[in-house]
Order: structure tokens, then sequence, then C-alpha cells
């Protein structure tokens, strides 16, 4: 067992047992008053102080409404549990005058005086043990710990004011009609004089098509003519075009035959099925050659005129991918948001450099803490496909104690799909549900009109 100073105020403990051969879980316990509050551990729905439950730390989605029968458990609890978050942190801070950061990936678990009222313990499924202690008042501890782990940086100005997205549905909409909803949207923004500062363009394309193995969600569904004019009409309205990316590979395709996807054991690529169910491969992001992929498309994306774009998935890594680093999924399942968001802020960072006259920001909906964690790197955080409704599985309700929690963590700039997204086995978004998200989201950081995945974008003229 090593104790060494993390920096300032911060002290670090690493214990590992000698042989390590045949060691699965390690864990520490640790005393606990009667009445001590737990904050923090990311963007949880269950509650505010985590006293009494057990936690995993594992980057999941959130649950799913209606699934069961109503009143049953699956019918708010499906599939991971009242805990269960798309950005966990493993990190809280204490009534007592301490912050905890456990500074591994590893699937971790927090069993937070729930065993036994008088302790609290943590366990990683790892060969050893690391955490940081932040001793202190809590403003003390949230200061030293996200000074370590990192803080989501300030957006530029024009971030910060209302933002619509034209999603795609998920099913049966054509070019013709994406390109239709794209023209009356500019329409009705004169119309109804909307103060938007960015829209979102999400069925955007590259000039080609493929785009040399990049899959693009949806595939695209507007012609680059019509691209072209939606991003110049916005321009002309100083409304910021944004668009959308994800790190989904063609297999076969030049940057996996080049080597910059996941891998098997045996070498091949590792494949799984899409949100479409088509085949995809996952870029590498422990291979420098695959950031420099990275970067590049993303420069070619901003290129066209965007400002920015939702950055999404990274969070479907399995236990038996193998990465460049020599690592497997077992430490990069948590640890691959972080990279990913490393890589596409230093894909930022370089462009505004080149470009100093323009202002680009990017959101995200994973992450996970670490040293520095993924907040060090994102411009802000989607809550995650929320559902249709009021409830607190991740409805409505579950937005307060989802952005409180991991604001503690550093993550503040918290952005959520006004209306939900999640209508599969929701009912449609009602006008009050609308308008009552609308309000919430008001008092939150980023104000954006998204929109579902059968009834499309929510727009205020969509109901009166």
């Amino acid at each position: 067992v090593e104790l060494t100073p993390a920096g300032s105020g911060l002290i670090r403990v690493s214990a590992t047992p000698h042989p390590a051969t045949g060691v699965a879980v390690m864990s520490e316990s640790f005393a606990s008053s009667r009445n001590e509050a737990f904050y923090g551990f990311g963007g949880r729905h269950n509650a505010l102080d985590q006293r009494g439950r057990t936690l995993s730390s594992f980057v999941e989605k959130e649950n799913l409404p209606g699934l069961g029968a109503p009143g049953t458990p699956s019918a708010v609890l499906f599939p991971n549990g009242p805990t269960a978050t798309f950005y966990p942190q493993a990190q809280f801070v204490s009534s007592r005058g301490y912050g905890f950061l456990l500074a591994q990936p590893q699937l971790a678990w927090f069993r937070l005086d729930s065993d036994r009222p008088s302790a609290w313990s943590v366990a990683a499924s790892a060969q050893s043990l690391s955490y940081v202690v932040a001793p202190g008042t809590p403003k003390q501890a949230i200061t030293a710990l996200t000074a370590l782990t990192g803080r989501q940086p300030a957006p530029p100005a024009w971030a910060l004011g209302p933002m619509l997205d034209r999603l795609v549905k998920n099913i049966g909409e054509t070019q013709s009609d994406y390109e239709s909803n794209l023209n009356q949207d500019i329409a009705n923004i004169d119309r109804y004089h909307l103060p938007l500062s960015g829209y979102r363009i999400e069925g955007w394309g590259f000039r080609n098509a493929d785009n040399d193995g990049l899959l693009l969600y949806p595939p695209r569904l507007v012609s680059f003519a019509t691209q072209s004019k939606i991003i110049a009409e916005l321009q002309r309205r100083h409304i910021h075009p944004l668009g959308y990316l994800r790190p989904f590979i063609t297999p076969g395709s030049a940057p996996d035959r080049e080597g910059l996807t996941v891998r098997r054991a045996d070498g091949q690529t590792y494949t799984t099925s899409g949100t479409l169910g088509q085949q995809i491969a996952e870029l590498d992001f422990t291979n420098p050659a695959a950031v420099r992929y990275w970067r590049r498309e993303v420069a070619k994306m901003l290129d066209l005129g965007f400002d920015g774009f939702l950055a999404d998935f990274g969070e479907e890594v399995l236990y038996d991918m193998h990465f460049a680093d020599g690592e497997t999924g077992q430490t990069m399942h948590n640890r691959n948001p972080i990279l990913y968001m490393q890589a596409t802020r230093e894909a930022i960072d370089s462009y505004e450099r080149s470009h100093p006259r323009r202002k680009l920001w990017f959101y995200y909906g994973g992450g996970y803490s670490g040293t520095p964690g993924s907040a060090a790197y994102e411009g802000g955080n989607i809550a995650g496909d929320e559902a249709t409704n009021w409830g607190q599985a991740s409805g409505l309700a579950a937005l307060a104690p989802d952005m409180l929690s991991r604001g503690i963590g550093g993550a503040y700039g918290f952005t959520t799909d006004i209306g939900g997204y999640y209508d599969v086995t929701s009912p449609p978004t009602t006008k009050e549900l609308f308008v009552r998200w609308a309000e919430w989201a008001a008092l939150s950081p980023i104000f954006r009109l998204h929109g579902s995945g059968r009834a499309g974008t929510h727009t205020p003229w969509s109901y009166d």
C-alpha cells in the first residue's frame, strides 16, 4: 500500500497484492456515520443523496419506460435498475468533509452504507486499487477533485442560446421529406421570428457519399446542393449550423483495411450491429493513426460551414475487443469515451487555431471520470435518450438529479432533448409535457429543441 500526494490537498492511495495471480476484485471499506450523505456519481436519476444504495460505475444506457405491466419494476427500471446512468463518475463528495475518486476505469461498485449502516465500500474488477481522497468542505473537495479530473470548458456565447435539431425519423423518411422539412423550418424561423442561435442538420453528408468509410447516422438524407443552400440561409440569419458524427466505420473500407479499427483476439476486425442493424466497426482511439483520421474527418465537416456537432456513441465497447495499445474491453469500456472526447477536442482546438474567427462547440452523450476524465474535453452533454413522459426513470423528473449529480464532477454543460426522445414504448409528447419540459430547460445551461424517434422534431408549431 502506497500513499502519495496527488496534487494540491489530494492524497492518492494505491494497493497491489503480491502476487496478484488469481485476484479478480480489489476492495476497501471505510467507517461511516449513520447520517453521512454521498453526493455525485455522475448522471444518476434516482436521487441526489445515494446513501443506502449500491451503485455500479459502468457506462450504460439509462432505463427505458413502458416495457412491463404498469406498476411493475420493469415498467420503470428496465433494463439496468434504478441507478443506471449514461454518464457514471466514480467520484463523490461526502457530508463528512471529504471527496473521493476511484482513479481507474474498470467496472466498479460502491456500497454506500447499503450492507450495514456504519460502513461504505468500493470494489473494482482489477488486480489493484487506486483512489484519491480530497479532505475539506464540499467546495474545497469539489475544487480539488475537478482540478484533477477536469471541468467542461465554457462554451462560446452562441451555444447558450436556443437551438433546434432537425431530426431524421427512424421510420420511413425519404430525402424529399427531409429536404422539405429543412426548407419549411427556414420559413417558420422567419414566420415566427424564432430567436435561434444554432440549428442542427442530422441528415447531413460529405461531398463524398461513403466518405472513405465513416458511417454517418442516419445515411445522408439531403442533397449536397440543398445542404449548402440551408447552411448559407442559416448563416445569413446568424444561426450556427451543426451536424452529427459518430466513430463507426464500414467494415472492409479504407480505414478498416489500414488497421484503424478495433480488433478481435485473432487480429480480425471486430464487427457488431449498428442502430439500423447494419454491420459496423469501431474506430480505435488508442491508435495514433486513427486519431489523425478522426481529426481529418472533423475538419472536413467544419470546412462545409458547420460550427459544431453532436458526437454520439462510443460507449458500446465489449469485453473481448482488443485495442492497439494492448488493452481489452475490460479496461476500455469506460475509458473509450474519454479517448473519444480527447481526440475530438484536439480536432476542434486545432481547427480553431487555423481559423481564429470561428467559435466552435460540440456536445456528447456518455462519459466517465478519470485523471483527467471526459469532462476535461467535452463541450457539453446530452442526458441520453430520455423517454417522452413525466417519469423519474428517464423522463422529465429524471433531469434535475441527473444535471446536479454530474455537475459535482465537473460536467456542467447539461442539455436535454426538450419533450423527450424515446417514444417507442412511451406515448407521443403531449403539448403540456413539451411546454413544461421547455420551462425546465430554460433554467438549465443549454436550451435545445430535439425531438423523438417516431414523431421527429418537436417544434412550437408542431402543437399550435
